[in-house]
């Protein structure tokens, strides 16, 4: 009789029984509830309309994607003595113009501006900012380069960074106020017709990066540059601020209490009194109305989220200038004077000038190729005549050498290791002390003379030294210049 088994229970037998007749497990289950196949549904739609909205924006992106242009940088330098105040002034530019400015560099006293104009066109560098100091006043020039023009500037006024800050209880710097760059503000030059005022707007505008109004982060916009142009009094007034957003409807006591901060109540007798305290801000910290926006997007803190009001503080960092535009030039440096605040000239003696203007430039030219070949010409005279002297001098103390021992007989001059003290041991009959001599070159002086041997009871050697005196006059005298009546060379 055949042997009766029972099935054996559970997951693992169904599974091998339906493995031997074939059957898929996939097959054979449960069926899936109604809710679940709808979220499964709901769930392959979404992702397949955010696939087709990121290929929309990419394709969007491609056609209307600007080419990234390089942000212009600059050179901000001092030229001459200036003293210790604008050579501060100078650092504080440089933080005004950072990133995109070389912060460290160093300008030293045989710098020349030629040197920083050749070495900033390698470097890609748009714009130079170039101090100077006079008698009278300070001055500052922009050159754009490497084509012009050139702004002259005359400083009426200028206030250091450290003097603004020191008036604020809490001056707001920190390292990523500087990250990047700082939005600029132009007010009056615009509306003006004036073509030197034209000329001015477009060159500062070009000394910053530009920004994309649709695309730009607004968290990343942290300072901005204001200047403003008096047309009454022909001024510029250049002011350095930095921008704090404060949420709305929320005074300075209650922010301490959402930011967990325990205030010090033991002044007050009740906590209204706390509350309904008025803030107070130095007169640098906040300047103008508080303006109430609705930011569009999330800038980072509490109550900087879009959808959210907050209001806009400037708090002044410094530094402070008033400048007075003097003199335009259409080079770097040279060239023809656009604009002239003082000198004013007619419409002939412009046409005389701009025909001057070329031989000018060539006059200027070859004078600096003379002053080239005036100074190659010197080295290489000079270089001659050292390589002359030098050969010279080593025969001549070869040959005082040999004389030297002549005359004294003592045969140690000469050898290799100059310099050194050498004991000359006595004879044994003699009683007398080993005698020191110090072995020394005897040849010609630093300045061209020899050193006289003991030779007064020899004879026959002065005559011998007087005509080695004469070779030598005869061989110096090939490089003195013949003079005419009352030369000395005579």
């Amino acid at each position: 009789m055949a042997r009766i088994t029972k099935r054996k229970k559970g997951k693992t037998a169904r599974a091998s029984r339906r493995g031997l007749l074939g059957i898929c497990a996939t097959t054979i289950g449960k069926k899936k509830s109604k809710q679940f196949q709808k979220r499964s549904e709901n769930r392959e739609s979404k992702e397949d309309e955010r696939k087709l909205e990121n290929i929309l924006r990419e394709n969007v992106s491609l056609k209307e994607k600007p080419v990234e242009r390089r942000p212009p940088h600059s050179f901000i330098i001092h030229i001459g003595k200036v003293g210790p105040f604008v050579r501060q002034l100078e650092r504080d530019l440089r933080r005004v113009m950072s990133p995109h400015t070389s912060g460290e560099l160093k300008v030293k006293k045989r710098n020349n501006l030629k040197d920083f104009i050749v070495n900033s066109q390698y470097l890609g560098v748009s714009h130079l900012l170039i101090l100077t100091r006079s008698e009278l006043s300070v001055n500052l020039r922009i050159i754009k380069n490497s084509q012009g023009p050139t702004l002259h500037f005359k400083v009426e006024k200028y206030c250091l960074a450290h003097d603004v800050l020191s008036t604020q209880k809490r001056p707001p710097i920190y390292e990523e106020l500087f990250k990047n760059a700082p939005l600029l503000v132009m007010k009056g030059l615009a509306s003006s017709n004036e073509r030197h005022l034209q000329l001015v707007q477009t060159v500062v505008e070009n000394m910053f990066p530009e920004i994309d109004v649709d695309r730009v982060k607004l968290g990343t916009i942290r300072r901005t540059l204001l200047l403003h142009y008096d047309p009454e009094e022909g001024l510029f007034e250049l002011r350095h601020y930095s921008i704090k957003t404060v949420p709305a409807g929320v005074c300075r006591s209650a922010k301490k209490l959402l930011q967990n901060k325990v205030p010090d109540l033991s002044k007050y007798k009740d906590i209204s009194d706390f509350m309904l305290k008025p803030g107070q801000l130095s007169d640098s910290e906040f300047e103008g109305e508080q303006v109430e926006l609705e930011l569009k997007q999330d800038i980072g803190g509490r109550g900087k989220k879009a959808g959210q009001k907050t209001k806009l503080r400037l708090i002044e960092i410094g530094p402070r200038m008033t400048l007075r535009l003097t003199k335009i030039e259409s080079g770097i440096n040279d060239g023809e004077v656009l604009y002239h605040a003082f000198v004013e000239k007619d419409v002939k003696e412009i046409a005389v000038l701009r025909k001057q203007a070329p031989l000018s430039r060539k006059k200027r030219l070859r004078h600096e190729k003379q002053i080239e070949h005036e100074t190659i010409r010197k080295m290489r005279a000079r270089s001659e005549k050292d390589a002359y002297f030098a050969e010279h001098k080593d025969k001549m103390e070869k040959v005082m050498i040999e004389r030297q021992r002549e005359v004294t007989g003592n045969y140690t001059y000469g050898d290799e290791d100059n310099g050194k003290v050498e004991d000359v041991e006595a004879d044994d009959e003699s009683e007398e002390k080993p005698i020191k001599v110090v072995n020394k070159k005897v040849g010609l002086l630093s300045k061209g003379r020899r050193k006289k041997p003991n030779t007064k009871n020899n004879v026959n050697d002065r005559e011998d030294l007087r005509e080695e005196r004469k070779e030598l006059k005869n061989g110096k005298n090939k490089f003195k210049k013949r003079g005419g009546k009352g030369s000395r060379f005579n």
